[in-house]
């Protein structure tokens, strides 16, 4: 946003004419351009071009951790799934055991 001030000290009414050009529309850029705007320039493109240099780094670092959480998360599923079988497993054996032991007692009792 530009801001443009003009004032008349005379009494009298006068016609100011601006004439804007854009930096396409110029034909000479050394007239328009100086050395302490265009340092200015280059120092902004500069910055953001390491900004934009430092959120591809952290992209790709974002991308790598997310791919070792989900290999983590799939060998983690794999080593849970054995527990349970071995779990369902050594449930099993011992209902089988409470019922064989509780078959034989009720049979020495004489209650079956």
């Amino acid at each position: 946003m530009h801001k443009i001030c003009v004032s008349n000290s005379a009494g009298e009414e006068r016609k100011v004419m601006i004439n804007i050009r854009l930096a396409l529309q110029v034909d000479d850029h050394e007239t328009v351009a100086k050395k302490e705007h265009i340092e200015a320039i280059e120092a902004e493109l500069d910055r953001m071009r390491n900004m934009a240099v430092h959120v591809y780094e952290e992209m790709i670092y974002m991308r790598r951790r997310a791919d070792q959480q989900h290999a983590t998360n799939a060998s983690t599923r794999g080593r849970l799934l054995w527990v349970e079988v071995c779990m369902m497993f050594a449930v099993l054996l011992m209902g089988l055991w409470q019922i064989r032991y509780l078959r034989n007692y009720f049979k020495v009792k004489k209650l079956i």
